[in-house]
């Protein structure tokens, strides 16, 4: 990529590195740029907006019709799900911003730390939830995290007695992503003590409810 430069140094420059691994090490971008002014140009400083971001970039005057390179490089480790990261780049110029983004996939030990229940492509950060010393009226929550390793999107599709509400902010979970999803109980429609199963994209998450005595 190279973009001509006349009165700015850059702008909207951005690049996408697609689905990478986030134990398969460091990736890096070089950005090219041409100076299209009648002037000379130099590139003065760049700063990441995270430690997982770098930049090195060109330190020589970038003279009329010359072009100048910003590499940088980001570290996917511990990571997972899209991310978008930025460089700020001063210079003789002026400002700009470089954008770099990545969707990754989590590493099998993230996935067995964070999302140890699984089912298929689904992983899942507990497979049942306990909801005790319940009284009449009361609307309980908790929260389940489910992360999507595969290339595919899933629906978040729920099946679930008819006094259990299932929320996620996204009907569909995109790949190598996580969402986290709402359980709800409603006393007001719920029997006495009892245990159901509540099915989210066929992964199944078992409920136990009691009340107070």
């Amino acid at each position: 990529m190279c973009v001509a430069v006349a009165t700015a140094f850059a702008a909207g420059l951005s690049h996408d590195f697609g689905v990478i691994s986030a134990d398969g090490g460091s990736v890096r971008h070089r950005f090219w740029v041409r100076n299209a002014s009648d002037s000379a140009l130099a590139i003065t400083n760049v700063r990441s907006s995270c430690g997982c971001t770098a930049a090195d970039y060109d330190r020589r005057s970038i003279l009329p019709g010359d072009s100048a390179y910003v590499e940088v490089s980001f570290n996917p480790a511990g990571r997972y799900g899209r991310q978008s990261k930025t460089v700020h780049v001063s210079s003789t110029a002026g400002r700009s911003t470089i954008t770099i983004e990545a969707t990754v996939k989590a590493s099998d030990t993230t996935i067995q730390s964070a999302f140890p229940y699984s089912f298929g492509a689904l992983h899942l950060s507990a497979d049942s939830l306990i909801f005790s010393d319940l009284r009449r009226g009361d609307a309980p929550a908790k929260v389940v995290h489910i992360y999507n390793d595969s290339p595919d999107s899933i629906a978040l599709r729920a099946d679930a007695p008819e006094w259990v509400r299932v929320v996620s902010e996204r009907p569909t979970l995109p790949p190598y992503e996580e969402e986290p999803v709402v359980v709800q109980v409603l006393t007001a429609r719920c029997p006495s003590d009892t245990v159901s199963t509540v099915s989210v994209a066929g992964a199944d998450l078992h409920l136990a409810v009691s009340y107070r005595r």
